[in-house]
């Protein structure tokens, strides 16, 4: 699966990889979670990208209450054509997650060790991702979405079963084209190359959800914050 995941580069950076604009108060994050306002690349027709912040955590268009965002923070990419919770979007609301890299922990004896994932160019990721409008939840309108999770390629290794689906920037007119060919869009939905991504063992201060930090990212030292889980 996909629990955390992190956003901090430059907006000029981010900008350009994106290719448009976005808000004037974007900030980085290095410690992004479940229920927490995220950035979101939505496709419209004629191709173009729209930038919007949405909570992570898919509720469908139909729910009548918030109960099932924690449990949809992923979808598989093997079953999303066919549930029914993640089928529509799928089908009609598909977009972008940039990403500077995501965290995974090893279980190792009786602790947990987590590492963070990223390009081994240090380059940003494109997570796909689907999202839902849902009308029934209070006076304005909210907007979810959920990580497509792929099986985890050799990069990985031992570390998770599961990974992110990162989409390479060459596939997001086809990702995004909701006209498109499905037989094209089914071949997107796969892990990542092996040899793309690079393992970093960080420090336990990314366990708890308040820390938001570069922090976030420094090697382990086995200090205060170890105590602390």
């Amino acid at each position: 699966m996909c629990g955390r995941f992190a956003l901090y580069a430059d907006k000029t950076a981010l900008e350009l990889f994106l290719g448009i604009s976005l808000f004037p108060d974007f900030s980085a994050r290095y410690n992004l979670a479940p229920s927490q306002s995220c950035l979101f690349i939505k496709g419209e027709k004629g191709g173009n990208l729209n930038p919007s912040y949405l909570s992570w955590g898919l509720i469908p268009g139909w729910a009548k209450d918030k109960t099932m965002a924690g449990k949809m923070i992923n979808a598989r990419a093997e079953t999303i054509t066919e549930k029914p919770s993640f089928k529509s979007a799928f089908n009609k609301r598909r977009g972008i997650i940039p990403a500077n890299g995501f965290y995974e922990w090893k279980t190792t004896g009786k602790s947990k060790k987590p590492f963070f994932i990223s390009s081994k160019d240090y380059g940003l990721l494109g997570f796909g991702g689907i999202w839902e409008s849902n009308t029934h939840l209070g006076a304005q309108t909210l907007e979810t979405f959920s990580i497509i999770t792929t099986a985890a390629n050799q990069d990985m290794g031992e570390l998770h079963e599961r990974m992110p689906l990162i989409l390479p920037k060459e596939s997001w007119q086809t990702w995004l084209d909701h006209e498109g060919d499905t037989e094209k869009l089914g071949a997107l939905l796969k892990p990542a190359p092996s040899g793309l991504l690079q393992l970093k063992e960080v420090g336990t201060m990314v366990n708890k959800v308040a820390h938001d930090s570069p922090e976030c990212l420094s090697p382990p030292t086995r200090d205060l914050f170890s105590q602390l889980d």
